[in-house]
């Protein structure tokens, strides 16, 4: 197949008397704007690695932060001491009794509430935001792969004369084109090229569209419904090109890198509050182990969030990903190259079979002798006897 489609393999495609379906639409005046040859059978290996390592890091993460939490809460915990230590220009006599009775009110009281509100209404709202983010562009794909297939069934009855197999051949590559351009834009967020213009292949299949020539009558009188599809298909057309403005509005709107920088640094004024009020000397007499197991359930509630908001914010990647509906493209993909394929092998094999014919004919003319019926006349130029 992809000799077939390379066009450059002239034993594999031999010349059907016609341009090169690919050559002119990459080089002629249709828009092409992917390289046709660049484009992959299925997801490639080291993608689908990559993807895999990063679901396991999401979900080891909120395992694994607690975990290191308990065992470095002591460290942890000196580190902090040394460091607010260090900026004393006095010494308690009361072991802190004084400090903490005058801070704990207003961390516990404003600081702690202020802070508590904020960050669990930032993350409510993103999580909120990147799921339904997910289900949209999720919902787009669904249409868009579904237009793309009545696309191809309308394409294949209203120019299934054998005076437009050209014509369908180019709205079939285009439509191929237009659905690995779909593939590469649904990729992961750090492999996905979203185009930042507007322009698709959809333009040059509208174009193509409006330059075809009028069907024969025979073909409107026996198709029931040719009309409605041939009246529908700008429609079509238009419908994906509105999905697809949907899907890529949706996916460049996420976050910039100002938000989750506000969400860590709320997230860590909070284990810095934890670690002034269980610094003091007054609270020491609490066991270690109930001082780390707090420590723990912070860590574990930070963790958890973030693992869900880094899983979201990537619709392609992790946990939460949509990669079934963007899948389907690959199957569609490798229908409309059989399509293309089939179409370039069957005018092959037509020309090819009139080619034998009349060097068939050729030969068997030869082989009659001079002056015989369908023998023409060497002596006579335009044959026969003169």
């Amino acid at each position: 197949i992809a000799d077939a489609l390379s066009g450059s393999q002239q034993a594999a495609v031999p010349d059907v008397g016609g341009p090169d379906v690919f050559a002119e639409m990459e080089a002629g005046t249709e828009l092409c704007l992917l390289p046709f040859y660049q484009d992959d059978a299925v997801q490639p290996a080291g993608d689908a690695a990559s993807a895999e390592r990063f679901r396991l890091l999401l979900t080891a993460w909120p395992l694994l932060a607690p975990v290191v939490a308990f065992f470095t809460y002591e460290w942890v915990r000196d580190v902090f001491h040394a460091l607010i230590a260090s900026a004393r220009t006095w010494y308690s006599v009361d072991g802190g009794a004084t400090e903490i009775a005058l801070i704990t009110p207003v961390i516990n009281g404003v600081v702690n509430p202020a802070v508590s509100v904020v960050l669990g209404t930032l993350i409510a709202a993103t999580l909120n935001q990147l799921r339904m983010r997910q289900v949209n562009i999720r919902t787009c794909l669904n249409r868009e792969a579904c237009g793309i297939r009545a696309l191809e069934r309308a394409v294949n009855l209203i120019y299934s004369e054998p005076r437009d197999a050209e014509t369908r051949r180019k709205l079939l590559a285009a439509m191929r084109q237009y659905t690995s351009r779909l593939i590469i834009e649904t990729r992961g967020s750090w492999r996905a090229s979203v185009s930042p213009t507007t322009e698709s292949e959809l333009d040059a299949m509208m174009e193509a569209v409006a330059r075809s020539p009028k069907p024969s009558a025979a073909l409107a009188q026996t198709s029931r419904f040719y009309e409605p599809a041939l009246f529908a298909l700008p429609s079509m057309m238009q419908d994906l090109n509105n999905h697809r403005s949907q899907r890529l509005s949706e996916q460049q709107s996420a976050y910039p890198a100002v938000h989750w920088l506000i969400l860590s640094l709320l997230g860590l004024s909070v284990l810095v509050s934890f670690l002034i009020e269980s610094d003091e000397a007054t609270v020491q007499f609490l066991d270690s182990l109930q001082l780390r197991l707090l420590y723990t359930i912070l860590w574990g509630v930070a963790a958890a969030a973030s693992s869900l908001c880094a899983d979201l914010n990537d619709p392609f990647r992790g946990n939460f990903r949509i990669t079934p509906s963007a899948d389907q493209l690959y199957v569609i993909r490798e229908t409309l190259t059989e399509e293309i394929c089939s179409e370039l092998f069957d005018s092959s094999a037509a020309i090819a079979a009139a080619a034998a014919a009349a060097a068939a004919e050729e030969r068997h003319v030869e082989q009659q002798p001079e002056g015989a019926p369908g023998r023409p006349n060497a002596r006579t130029p335009g044959g026969g006897s003169g």
